[in-house]
Parts: C-alpha cells; structure tokens; sequence
C-alpha cells in the first residue's frame, strides 16, 4: 500500500481535486523506488520483490521511470532535484516511488530534501506514463511551513547572495558583456556543487572562486548548450557559514531589435541567480551606445560620455532587492509634474499615440495609492515601453507594454493595465509577499488596486462593477482540466502553481482575480452600510502596506490584520476563499404580506448550492422603497437552505436586492417563492 497525506490545508484540497480524498492512499501492482540512501530497504522490509530486470533489457515501467530521472539519449536532462543531492554527497535522503496501480490511481511520490516544499506527489496523465506525471501537491514536512527568511533565504537555497557588482557593456550590435562579482555566504556544510541560472542566450566566459578559475559544470546536458543552469564548485573544506567571493564572466545577447524597439528578452536572468526569493544588494554599472537611453533600477549615481560611441551611468538601490532589471532603447521623453510625497517620475516611449493618456493613469495612480497606502522607499519612477502584451514592475522601474500606449481606447489598458503595473510598487516590491503560496498579496492587492483606482477615474459610472462582474464571469467560466473529470476549482493559495492539471488562464482568474475579489469582499464586510464609511477597510490596508515595508507578508498576518479592525474571527473566511476554491451560487426568494396593523411581513429564501453545506457566508441585503430611503442589513447564510422573515416593515417595499454592491463572488438567480 503507498501513502501519502500532505501536511497543508490548501494540498489537501488539492489532492482532493485529482484523487477525489485529501488524502492519497492506494494499493498498487508494480513501483520503482529510486533511493539515495537506505529508503528502499526500508519500504521494501517484508514485502516479495520481483525483479523487473537488468539496465540492458528493462521492464517498461524500470525504463518510463529511469527516462523521468534521466531522460533519453536524444533528451538529456537529469533531474536538477537529483544533481543537486547527488553532487553535494548523496547524504540528504531523497526519494521517488513510481507507483503502478488501477484506474487512475497511478502516482509517483518524491522526496526532494533542499526543496522548500520537500515532499510531492505527481499523478500520471495517462493511465500508465510516468513521464508525463503532473506535480499535483507540494508540501514541506509535518509541523513546518515553507515561510522564507526575512532575506527571503529558503531551505531551498544552498547559499544566501548577498550582493551584485554588475559591470554591463551593450554594443550598437545589442551584444552583451558583462562581469558580476556575487558575494555570498554557504548555508550548508558539505557542499560541492552550487546551482545557478541564466538565460539560454548567454555563455559564461570564465569563472572565479575565492580569486582561481574555475570551471562550471553542466550536467545531463550537451556540451554545447549555451547558458541555462550550470554549476559552480565549491572550494574544498567550505562549511555553513563561510563567504565566497564569485566573479562571472559572460556574454550573448538577451537584447532583441523589433522594428522601432528593443525588447530585452529576459527581464531578470540577464545576470547569474541562485533563488528566486532572496534580497540582494546591487551596485550596476551599464555601458552603452550615446543614442539609447537607459533606465535601471536604483539611483543614477552617476553619468558620463567615454567617447563618441559609449556612456556609463552607475545606479544603486538604497535597499537590498529580490530582482534587478533595466529597459534600454531609442526613447523618447515626457517628465511628469512633481507631487508632494509622490516619487518624480517621467515616461520613456516609442509609440507616441497614447502618450497623454499614459501620463495621466501614471501620475493619478502614483498619487493616488501613495494617498491610499503611504509613501514609497523609492525617490524616482521610470515607466519604459517595452514591446510584447505584458508588463512587469521593479524598484522604481516599469516595463509597460506598448499596447498601453497604442490601444489606448481599449477599456482595460486605458486604466487597468497601467495602474496595476504602478500599483506594483506598493504590493510586491515595497510590501513583499513571503511564500509563493502568498503570491495574491502581490497580484490579487494589485489588482484590486487598480480597481479603486478605475473606481475613482473612470469616466464611467458601471467600470468598476463592469470589470468585477467580467473578473467573476471568468473565474466561473473555468472549463475542465487536463486530467480526467472536471475538477473542483482551485485555490488562490496554490499560487504558481494554480494552473497545473488545470488551464492555462487558472493563474490570473485565480490569483488575480479571485485574489482581487476576495479584497472587495473584506472591504463590504468592513464597510458601514448605513453611513457607507470604510476607514476599517482602507486603515487594514495602510497597516498591512506598514507593516511590509519591515517584514515579508504571509496570509496569516493580512488575515489577523483585517480580524483587528472586524472585531471577530476570519479564519472561516479566508479558508473559503483562499485555501479552497469552491464558488457559491444561490437561489433566492422573497414575498411580502400586509399585516393587520399595516406593516409588512417580508420572508426571504435563499438556496445555496456548488459548496459544502457548511459553508458560510455574510451576505448584504437592501430593501427598496417606492418613496422612502432604502434599508440595508446582513444576513449569515449557511447550509442547503435557509428561510429568514425580516422584522416588520412600516411600508410596502417594492424591491429586494441579494447581494449588493456585488459584495460576495457568487452567482445569483431569482425564483418565485
């Protein structure tokens, strides 16, 4: 029999989306164990073992299994996970066991020790090929959490980076060199090996340990693959503890030219990285051709012409970051009005046709969130088009797509596009987010952001309600997914990992705007429906941003937030809505009676169907008159059915309306009582 119980709420209901039981237990036919210690023995005490046969002529379910370890000789790629435990001694425990059982049971357990989330299960997506397993559950061991370092150091991470020296020259051909001098400090003992990542476009030149050259490894790839990961020794004798002093030496081109633009086509492994987690320092020197225009992040310490051909500017950030980016092509300028506690700013462009419309979503916003939420650790923000249909954000830089500024009549990128990108700089850089599971702080409190934003500068009075109920069509719109049945909707908690074994627009439905949605339902939770005042919800929301700026935020901390200024539990709510994903729908029903005495007797029915019975919810109703001002109340809703009279009423209402100002994300029809 194999087992397998993840430790986290969210897993297990993302177990139960693909095995139909939070937990995975099976009896299976026929496995394969690879080990790197005695685990097989272990497993295997008392149990009749079968041999499946030698390397030279194996079984098929020996061969799918090695092939997922090691590919095949057209593909070689051995499992990073596996390099990295073989490399480094072979002394962490590691495992996987190939599972072979009936139906669609058919699994494949893994233990990975320098993974945050050490343990996973994978699920065949067919019957009987391991190598197309799908990693459905991730989970660190029973009793703790996969929360990083306030550095953002994980158990993931062999070493913590503590700094970047990036000397960077770009010829008029957009080639690249580049030299980065990377301090860092080992955070294990016994250590021979150390991964990194680049961009595939890039070839490292040369290598430097401790002052000697050195040479990478690339192992269970060809020789002649340029970048991607590679390996780096580690001086013999090295110990938890110990600093190294690392100098790479590369060149290629990660710079592309598309007609009048110049798309950097890796916005962040343009340099050397360990971790995607970590805050580093970052001391960036470019050199480049006098007719672009560059923008990194940090300050412009300095700037100078060297000669006819080149210019060197040195920026700095005042604070250690996660990521470093920079934008570089022939652009144009438009420096915006300075505002008081605002971060000047000013708009490098190509396309010209938006660019009115873009200076005002990026001036607004700016001073619009830093009213909102508080001033930004950032003195200057350089907003850059940048070709392609995305945008990302970084300390005081934007990459804004063009679109932006081309379409700009679009009713999304008119507002949405730009003051989510700006929003950035408050949630996700300024307040970061601290697991990958916590990733709607980032996405989802951007999101919303931009709503409020395009709440308070649409032209249009219905915007905000348009885009909310558009975000909620979407989320309930989700299809089947790409194993077996149609699957429950997943959690916003999954964070990247939303999509797997779904679709590939699960990511921004959920994380996005599920995240979005469930703001703006602590926000009608919150906010006071006879005086409409909402200083509970916008003072969490200030306190959360405070607190960011000193600590990574986790959902238990927003959570305990928004309890303060509720006055009671959330727990209930925030596993609802974040650490499962089933959506509500409801049915509702109401009939009025005149009194002997006048009044009117109001009953209300409400149906809830598409959750578990237990599910709960806090759902406003508004009582309309023909002459007199509306009434407004709550009402708690739970389980199948429910049916609620309303105190008397003094006068004949004419209409009811169940939840409004959209205030749950739910589907709502009406039926006769």
């Amino acid at each position: 029999m194999a087992k397998f119980e993840p430790t986290l709420k969210e897993e297990r209901y993302q177990m139960l989306r693909f095995v139909d039981a939070e937990n995975y237990v099976t009896t299976f036919l026929r496995c394969v164990i690879f080990s790197t210690d005695a685990t097989v023995s272990d497993l295997m005490t008392g149990v009749e073992k079968v041999p499946a046969g030698d390397m030279n002529t194996p079984t098929k379910i020996w061969h799918d299994a090695r092939e997922g370890l090691f590919g095949t000789y057209d593909r070689p790629g051995i499992d990073p996970q596996l390099i990295r435990v073989l490399s480094n001694g072979g002394n962490e425990k590691a495992f996987r066991w190939v599972i072979h059982a009936k139906g669609e049971h058919s699994g494949i357990i893994v233990r990975e020790p320098f993974e945050d989330n050490s343990y996973s299960f994978l699920r065949f997506a067919s019957s009987d090929d391991p190598s197309d397993a799908i990693p459905i559950v991730e989970c660190p061991p029973a009793g703790q959490s996969d929360n990083t370092h306030s550095s953002g150091v994980g158990r993931s991470d062999l070493l913590a980076v503590i700094s970047h020296k990036l000397n960077t020259r770009i010829e008029r051909s957009n080639e690249m060199f580049v030299t980065d001098d990377v301090v860092a400090v080992l955070q294990y003992d016994s250590l021979n090996w150390l991964d990194f990542y680049i961009s595939t476009s890039l070839d490292i030149d040369s290598l430097y340990v401790n002052g000697d050259l050195v040479k990478p490894a690339h192992f269970g790839r060809k020789p002649d693959e340029v970048g991607g990961g590679f390996y780096v020794p580690v001086p013999k004798g090295a110990k938890a503890g110990d600093t190294l002093q690392m100098r790479f030496v590369y060149k290629g081109t990660v710079i592309r030219r598309i007609r009048d633009y110049t798309l950097l086509t890796s916005s962040i492994l343009w340099y050397p990285q360990h971790g995607s987690r970590q805050l580093s320092r970052f001391h960036l020197t470019f050199t480049h051709p006098p007719s672009m225009t560059l923008k990194s992040v940090g300050d412009m310490i300095s700037s100078k012409e060297i000669d006819d051909d080149h210019i060197t500017s040195t920026w700095q950030p005042s604070y250690p970051i996660r990521n470093a980016s920079f934008n570089i092509g022939i652009y144009k300028e438009r420096k915006l009005d300075a505002k008081e506690d605002v971060p000047t700013s000013s708009i490098y462009y190509v396309t010209s046709a938006g660019i009115d419309n873009v200076s005002i979503s990026v001036s607004q916003a700016l001073e619009f969130y830093t009213k909102l939420y508080g001033k930004l650790p950032v003195s200057h923000i350089y907003a850059t088009e940048m070709l392609g249909y995305h945008g990302e954000a970084f300390p005081g830089l934007i990459h804004l797509s063009d679109e932006a500024f081309a379409n700009f009549t679009d009713a999304f990128f008119q507002e949405q596009f730009t003051a989510h990108e700006i929003s950035h700089q408050w949630w996700g850089i300024a307040c970061d987010y601290d697991s990958p599971r916590d990733r709607w702080i980032s996405e989802g409190f951007a999101e919303y952001s931009a709503l409020m934003y395009t709440q308070l500068a649409s032209t249009s009075k219905s915007k905000f309600f348009d885009l909310l109920d558009k975000y909620r069509n979407d989320i309930y719109g989700r299809g089947a997914g790409t194993i077996g049945k149609k699957q429950l909707p997943p959690c916003v908690r999954l964070g990247h990992r939303v999509s797997i074994g779904g679709e590939n627009n699960d990511y921004n439905n959920f994380v996005y705007y599920k995240g979005a949605w469930t703001l703006h339902m602590l926000r009608n939770m919150l906010i006071d429906l006879s005086t409409f005042n909402e200083d509970k919800f916008m003072s969490a929301m200030r306190e959360i941003y405070a607190k960011g700026r000193t600590q990574r935020m986790s959902t238990d901390t927003v959570r305990a937030v928004f309890e303060r200024y509720a006055g009671f539990r959330l727990d209930w709510f925030f596993d609802q809505w974040l650490y499962r994903g089933e959506l509500p729908e409801y049915t509702f029903a109401w009939k009025k009676e005149k009194q002997q005495d006048g009044t009117w007797k109001v009953t209300m029915r409400v149906r809830q169907s598409g959750v578990p019975p237990s599910f709960f919810m806090i759902v406003p109703i508004t009582v309309k008159f023909d002459d007199k001002p509306p009434v407004r109340f709550r009402i708690n809703m739970t389980g199948e059915q429910a049916i609620m009279e309303m105190p008397p009423l003094p006068d004949e209402p004419d209409e009811i309306i169940f939840n409004d100002f959209r205030s749950v994300l739910c589907k709502v029809s009406t039926e006769s009582f």
